[in-house]
């Protein structure tokens, strides 16, 4: 509305106030009479009432949707503020009926926020959820427990699952075995989509489908008792987004204990566009929770090393998810509290922790150090077939055992023995040592090499020397020449070195001795020989059928 003021001034004795008002303004005039008539026009703009705060609640969604008794799930609304001022709304999840919860938030104008909740549901059966009237349902299964099919009382066997990823899709499998009477020899794992694995505890599997798997656990000793359990899990279907990819600023960090990382998250849809992310949901599942947290803040991943002092070091993996889409790769997190070594790893699983003098007295630097133990790791032998695609095992992680010159377990352990030589790297040793596990996670290397040394050195040897052959010949040009000259120098050492344990053999009569790591020596030697005649891939094809898996072309 418009004010509009105009004062004439005539004369002290003559006075006249008048006022002039329209439908669409309002003159207030006021005369005064003076000699030397003079008129001022003021004009002024009245301020307009702004309109009230006014909400609208909508895209009401559960994630997941379908849950074990038990179990949590988020609500998620996006709340919006059509008016001109800002101001709060009360936003009200009912569970059947009932309040829940509740959460009183404060918008702009113009302004959308996302509201979640987070809730457990106990009950099995369908559940109406209501959010200010927006309504969906809730499916709740029958909690799933371990169900034992055959436990002998000499074999113990206890397995569950550890953590999850929120649709399923990722579980970590850990559990325990013990033999009363004998040494266990053997375990696998089937899970119920059509794969099978036999990598110790703890494991991690992927399913690339939702549904319901039952997951059968064996485990075997050399006494021929076997325990057998079996787990029910379900995969949840994951939620329609319009994210089409996610990236990560980086895909491996090393952090000691205390430190903190920041990754940055990155989505985008199907034409390419980046998304912002501050109205969508971010799940992160690390199963190493141990070893590391993790919070989303600002747009990133802020991952803390969470370690505890009693351990020397840790590897966590996380998995990213925003809207249900996950993130291209896994974030590989190395954790190590000793400041005095250095840490190495490659892009996919491989880590080193080693004291400096492994790498200060190396010829090949600590990165290249990486790329060829993780070339290594997944060369033919490793991922024919797909082998250990939705297992992968995590000892060729390596670490520093002072007392050995190497160790095969979890991970590898190198010792002060096994310092470079002549700046040569110990790769003869690692790679040797990858064999000792590589025959450990099938069932029948295992169960034929325990006790004695005979096959599991014979095993670790051909193994040495694939490799050695495989990166000389087939990724010779993704390594410097100075990491060739290593490589062939560590080849000739381990070829000599049989070559003269084979002559120890025969100069003392040809006599087998199944703990005669002689008698060991002497097979490696015959089966370099056949593979130098007939082709380095024969080691290959014989790993390929003595995999239970293995199905020939």
């Amino acid at each position: 509305m418009l004010v509009s003021c105009t004062l004439a001034v005539t004369t002290e004795e003559e006075e006249e106030e008048e006022v002039a008002t329209t439908e669409d303004e309002e003159v207030l005039t006021e005369e005064v009479t003076t000699e030397g008539e003079e008129e001022v026009t003021v004009e002024e703009e009245e301020e307009e009432t702004a309109e009230p705060a006014e909400f609208l609640v909508e895209n009401l969604r559960i994630n997941p949707d379908e849950i074990v008794a038990g179990e949590d799930y988020m609500v998620l609304v996006d709340v919006t503020n059509e008016g001109e001022s800002a101001g709060g709304h009360e936003v009200v999840l009912r569970v059947n009926g009932h309040v829940a919860k509740r959460q009183e938030i404060i918008i702009g104008s113009s302004d959308t926020r996302k509201v979640t909740f987070t809730i457990t549901e106990e009950e099995a059966g369908t559940h109406e959820i209501d959010v200010n009237g927006l309504t969906a349902t809730l499916t709740v299964l029958e909690p799933l427990k371990p169900q034992s099919q055959r436990i002998d009382p000499s074999l113990d066997l206890g397995v569950w699952i550890e953590s999850q990823s929120p649709d399923g899709s990722i579980i970590k499998v850990n559990g325990v075995i013990v033999s009363i009477s004998g040494n266990v020899v053997g375990w696998s794992y089937n899970w119920g989509d059509g794969t099978t694995t036999t990598h110790f505890f703890p494991t991690i599997h992927r399913y690339n489908s939702p549904g319901s798997y039952t997951i059968t656990v064996s485990g075997f000793d050399d006494q021929g008792h076997v325990s057998i359990v079996s787990l029910q899990h379900i995969v949840h279907p994951r939620q329609d987004s319009e994210v089409a990819r996610v990236e990560l600023s980086e895909y491996s960090i090393g952090l000691s204990s205390g430190e903190e990382a920041r990754i940055g998250v990155y989505a985008y849809d199907s034409q390419g566009h980046a998304l912002f992310l501050e109205n969508r949901a971010i799940d992160v599942f690390n199963p190493e929770p141990e070893a590391l947290s993790v919070e989303f803040k600002d747009s990133v991943l802020v991952v803390k090393a969470d370690l505890s002092l009693e351990r020397e070091y840790a590897r966590g993996f996380l998995y990213i998810w925003v809207d249900g889409t996950e993130a291209e790769k896994p974030i590989n997190a190395i954790v190590n509290n000793n400041l005095g070594e250095f840490r190495y790893h490659g892009a996919v699983h491989t880590g080193t922790y080693l004291p400096v003098e492994f790498f200060s007295t190396s010829v090949v630097t600590g990165e290249e150090w990486a790329r060829i133990i993780e070339r290594t790791f997944l060369s033919d032998l490793w991922s024919t077939r797909g082998r250990f695609e939705d297992d992968t095992p995590d000892f060729h992680g390596i670490s520093y055992a002072p007392e050995v010159y190497g160790v095969n377990g979890n991970p590898i352990g190198l010792g002060d023995y096994a310092l470079p030589k002549n700046g040569i790297p110990p790769f003869g040793v690692i790679f040797h040592e990858m064999g000792h596990n590589f025959s450990g996670v099938q069932m029948f290397f295992n169960s034929i090499g325990i006790p004695g040394p005979f096959y599991q050195e014979t095993v670790a040897e051909w193994y040495d020397q694939f490799c050695l052959n495989k990166l000389l010949t087939e990724h010779v040009d993704e390594l410097s020449s100075v990491a060739v000259m290593a490589l062939n120098a560590q080849q000739e050492e381990g070829r000599n070195y049989h070559r003269s344990e084979y002559q120890k053999y025969v100069d003392q009569g040809r006599i087998f001795d199944y703990d005669n790591i002689l008698s060991s020596q002497a097979l490696v030697q015959m089966i370099f020989q056949y593979c130098d005649l007939h082709g380095w891939d024969r080691i290959q094809d014989f790993f390929d059928h003595f995999d239970l898996s293995y199905i020939p072309d």
